[in-house]
């Protein structure tokens, strides 16, 4: 009887901690205005607004940037080759090695995520550097579970 009762208490304690956490999104919701419909987040019009505001004219972007940034912009954007090298041998590796061995492939999709790019507030150049780090995460991600995978094997 006794365990009986200290179940039912956890369970009041976790569906009490549920409820609040629920109460906690909710508020959340309304502070920063948005609402999630069909698993994606749809932010108020006023939102929308305020972060357009927010936006930073393309041409103006160079400019205010500190001399460091420009001196080492062509260090960090000259990964991309080496990156888009990685990428083809990475796509060959997986689709020889993994065929013959049997095992299963990785989905490039769970790991090249480029939402950031949506995001409405951010100008043309912001974006394009977004797309860049989205793709040099996401293909690091995918080499790591590319390796766990043939690791396992």
């Amino acid at each position: 009887m006794t365990g009986n009762v200290s179940g039912r208490l956890r369970r009041i304690r976790v569906l009490e901690d549920e409820v609040e956490l629920g109460l906690e999104l909710a508020k959340r919701r309304l502070e920063f205005g948005f609402a999630v419909h069909g698993g994606k987040v749809r932010f108020e019009q006023a939102v929308l607004s305020r972060r357009s505001a927010m936006k930073t004219h393309r041409l103006r972007h160079a400019p205010g940037a500190r001399p460091v940034m420009l001196l080492t912009a062509p260090l960090i954007y000259g990964m991309l080759a080496p990156l888009a090298r990685l990428d083809l041998f990475l796509i060959n590796y997986e689709a020889i090695r993994f065929r013959v061995y049997g095992s299963e492939k990785v989905r490039r999709t769970d790991y090249l995520v480029f939402d950031r790019t949506k995001l409405d507030y951010l100008n043309a150049v912001e974006k394009l550097k977004s797309a860049y780090c989205s793709y040099a995460n996401g293909l690091i991600s995918c080499l790591r579970e590319i390796a766990g995978r043939t690791e396992r094997y």
